[in-house]
């Protein structure tokens, strides 16, 4: 298993800097190779998560998980299929295109517009301790894939299930500075932002949304969130109500509502 490079939060931000610092310098390497070549290390990758799924179950120690059941089918399994489906479409979806001149007001009817995809640079993600494997899983694999390098600061309690992703991302071949497991406490995250990183990706309450934001906003660092909320229901007049109240209360039981 990979070692996390800042071994405690109470370090001095000279430790991070150290941190953010390699990940910037693998990550400039890494953009780089070309997106065929970052496939075939998502390829490896869903191999080692395939092989070693039992691995991955006693990994998440999330109070509200209802057996290895509930892991297998809300993570492991989706994040498999997250692989195959980069590994099918990465090459097309970054690939660089010209935008069609139809519908253009007239006055662009002379300019050409080239999309281009470009890696941002070192991601912070801020993990989910409710699904440790495949919400931090899926968000660093596409991080990865595009080009970018991820530090990861678990979830409460996601640290085991993060450092067996750390551990497969190195076996799959992948420069162990570009997926490096931050300590799960919240200082940590302002540390990282204080350095600077070039993105933050965010899965957590609506308070530490708020925290977050405000940090970033001096540095203009952009941020990408999703918030705690309250899900609403709306049922249709020709809804079957039995299967609704079914589906409800699969919704409200499955990993315990989280």
């Amino acid at each position: 298993m990979l070692s996390a490079s800042i071994k405690s939060a109470t370090q001095p931000v000279e430790s991070v800097r150290r941190c953010v610092a390699g990940a910037a310098l693998a990550q400039q390497a890494w953009q780089q190779t070309s997106v065929k070549n970052r496939v075939r290390t998502v390829r490896a990758f869903r191999h080692e998560i395939v092989d070693h799924t039992q691995q991955l179950v006693q990994a998440v120690t999330f109070p509200g998980r209802n057996g290895a059941a509930e892991t297998l089918a809300g993570e492991i399994i989706p994040l498999a299929e997250a692989c195959r489906f980069l590994e099918r479409r990465s090459v097309r979806l970054l690939a660089s295109r010209k935008l069609s001149r139809r519908d253009r007001p007239f006055w662009l009817q002379g300019v050409d517009v080239e999309v281009h995809r470009e890696p941002v640079g070192v991601v912070l993600i801020v993990g989910a301790a409710n699904y440790p494997l495949f919400l931090t899983g899926v968000q660093a694999l596409q991080a990865i894939v595009a080009g970018n390098a991820v530090l990861l600061k678990p979830g409460r309690g996601a640290t085991s299930a993060s450092y067996e992703l750390q551990c497969f991302w190195g076996r799959a071949g992948l420069d162990k500075r570009l997926f490096q497991v931050l300590p799960e406490e919240n200082e940590t995250v302002d540390q990282v932002i204080q350095v600077g990183v070039d993105k933050v990706v965010l899965t957590g309450s609506a308070n530490a949304g708020r925290s977050v934001l405000s940090s970033l906003a001096t540095s203009l660092t952009p941020a990408a969130m999703e918030l705690s909320g309250c899900d609403a229901v709306f049922v249709l007049e020709s809804a079957d109500l039995s299967r609704v109240a079914r589906c409800l209360s699969f919704g409200l039981n499955f990993n315990s509502s989280a």
